[in-house]
């Protein structure tokens, strides 16, 4: 026999098992290098177990590369600082200034910021069909797009994927976008041995999962969640399967949930905002979602944050406007703009609605004013000097000054005349509510 498929089937694993079995010989052989042994001798100690493991039958094939994959693993590969000065390491891009290749990425936000809309769907299909990111952001070059995504539901999924590739000007069924429903467990070696094998079977090089709170931990992990430690074990699983496979991975994650009484919950978002632990640690690069406001039921507008950044240098804040239509009217219209931009235009709306409340509050109160010093003339019934008329309102001059009393007289509310005769002031006027039938007539001196 040659081969093991030519043994019969009872006796030669799944290939899933094979490669579990595989892999720990592969990690034995690491550990025999590191210990300083020949290869030679890590290919007799293979050799061993895996006769004593009675899988030499099949197994006897992979050993020979095992024992070179040991010696690969595990060389220290230092180089002078020459070399290094002289090395370029070119940092290249799915989406300009968003998505760097290569490097572990985190699409967060809080309930409802259409992360998923955007950092997934929109995402993915602008770096299948090459179409700008946003509308704004360009894609450096297309590329083969995995979705995993298992909150949204397909039906949903393909609405919104439907409705983007429109507005693209794209056809979605001509995309080279691969699509699954189910979340795997990605605690559990077969379910990333799965996923190895369709990422290189596909030639997949963005990868998105979507969310990650449903793939990541199993009912024996999800108490971790808070501990650093242990989520850094995890996570470093993720970075070291996307290391294997060459795949830019991209993981959807939510953010904690802000207080509705916390003034701050507009704000734009920060990684230390997201939940669980380690994840602004292990993040590379990112783009987070934020609401600029409560979003209105029914309405379809989005007022939303996005801030991305990342160690290869990008980094930005911006405000996207998004109108996704009405229901059973879906639509994408996007409006990106500078955060800065942003922020001073809402900065004057503020000041001028501080401005329009101080003059409608300066409103209110001088109409109180007008109507006691008028019901104060009217009390009085025949003209009176303004001092009379205040204290007969309980007022101050201070508070009523003489020119209040002029533009009553302008408006018509009052009727001035001059006191002849007074003592005072030469032409003191007198003051009395004028009424209706009296706005006709003229002004006239009375005798005092």
């Amino acid at each position: 026999m040659n081969n093991a498929a030519n043994l019969p089937a009872r006796e030669v694993p799944t290939p899933i098992v094979q490669e579990m079995i595989l892999e720990s010989l592969r990690c034995y052989a690491r550990k025999l290098f590191h210990q300083g042994h020949p290869k030679e001798m890590i290919r007799l100690q293979l050799t061993v177990m895996a006769t004593a493991q009675g899988i030499m039958h099949w197994a006897k094939y992979a050993i020979p590369e095992i024992a070179d994959v040991g010696e690969s693993k595990w060389d220290v590969p230092f180089i002078d600082s020459t070399t290094f000065a002289e090395t370029e390491y070119p940092q290249n891009y799915w989406i300009a200034d968003v998505l760097a290749e290569g490097q572990p990425h985190i699409n967060g936000g809080a309930s409802k910021t259409l992360k998923t809309t955007i950092g997934v769907l929109e995402a993915g299909i602008s770096i299948a069909s090459g179409e700008k990111y946003l509308g704004v952001f360009e894609v450096n070059r297309t590329g083969r797009v995995g979705i995993i995504s298992g909150e949204s539901g397909p039906a949903t999924l393909k609405r919104n994927a439907l409705t983007i590739c429109k507005a693209k000007g794209v056809k979605l069924a001509d995309l080279p976008v691969f699509w699954c429903f189910d979340m795997p467990q990605l605690s559990d070696p077969e379910a990333i041995l799965n996923i190895k094998r369709f990422v290189r079977t596909e030639r997949i090089e963005v990868l998105f999962v979507d969310p990650l709170y449903l793939a990541l931990l199993d009912s024996e992990s999800a108490g971790q969640a808070g501990n650093v430690f242990a989520m850094g074990a995890k996570l470093r699983e993720l970075s070291a399967f996307a290391m294997e496979t060459g795949v830019t991975l991209s993981l959807a994650h939510h953010c904690r949930k802000a207080n509705k009484f916390d003034p701050n919950r507009f704000d734009p978002p920060e990684l230390e905002s997201m939940s669980m632990a380690g994840f602004a640690e292990w993040a590379r690069q990112w783009q987070l979602f934020g609401r600029r406001d409560a979003y209105k039921q029914g309405s379809g507008e989005h007022r939303l944050w996005l801030n991305v950044g990342g160690s290869a240098g990008h980094s930005g804040l911006y405000a996207i406007d998004i109108f996704e239509g009405v229901p059973g009217v879906p639509h994408w219209d996007v409006k990106v703009r500078s955060a800065d931009d942003v922020i001073a235009e809402e900065a004057e709306q503020r000041a001028e609605e501080k401005e329009r409340r101080a003059a409608s509050k300066k409103n209110e109160q001088r109409a109180k004013l007008v109507d006691r010093i008028l019901e104060a003339a009217e009390a009085l019934g025949d003209f009176a000097s303004r001092r009379q008329i205040r204290m007969k309102a309980g007022i101050s001059d201070r508070t009523a000054p003489n020119e209040l009393f002029d533009d009553l007289v302008e408006d018509g509310e009052l009727e001035s005349v001059a006191a002849e005769g007074r003592p005072g002031p030469k032409n003191t006027p007198l003051f009395r509510r004028l009424r209706h039938c009296d706005k006709d007539c003229d002004s006239r001196s009375v005798a005092v």
